[in-house]
């Protein structure tokens, strides 16, 4: 075969496979524009996953729903809201106000065994559990998956808040 066959050939497959990778990172990058849930879209997904959302924030774009959700100990009321960046989508739990009692050390500490869910105390006041879930390639296995460990995060913890 000549030098000159064998560039062209050569050519051709690098050609195919650049237009194979350029096809395959055009439907990647739609897929990522496309599969973000909106803040309007909180309800139906988890309506959709057998739950009941309560709203408690109904302004357009800041759609906020909460779902309470039984375990073995407590009946959890888990928030849902889609960040202002629309980039996560948070579930946080009230475990209301913080108390005086409140070792901060030993939430931090828990912090590190219960990660990535997290331990925080609102600017009013409310000490909170929180997990993000990044928003793209959402699907109801992944959102059941985040609520039941931040439900058990919750739950396993609860001699650091409660009292």
């Amino acid at each position: 075969m000549g030098t000159m066959r064998r560039i062209t050939l050569a050519s051709l497959a690098l050609s195919g496979l650049l237009g194979v990778m350029t096809l395959t990172a055009g439907r990647a990058g739609a897929q990522a524009t496309t599969d973000k849930v909106t803040a309007a879209g909180l309800a139906p997904l988890l309506t959709g996953m057998g739950y009941d959302p309560k709203p408690l924030g109904t302004e357009a774009g800041k759609e906020k729903f909460e779902v309470a959700i039984v375990d073995e100990k407590f009946t959890i009321p888990v928030a849902f809201e889609v960040s202002p960046s629309g980039r996560y989508i948070w579930l946080t739990v009230n475990l209301g106000p913080e108390k005086p009692t409140l070792k901060a050390r030993d939430l931090l500490k828990q912090n590190f065994e219960i990660q990535p869910s997290q331990f925080y105390i609102t600017g009013k006041g409310n000490l909170m559990v929180a997990i993000g879930i990044e928003n793209r390639g959402v699907t109801p296995a992944l959102v059941k998956w985040n609520i039941e460990k931040v439900v058990k995060d919750v739950s396993s913890s609860s001699e650091l808040w409660s009292g």
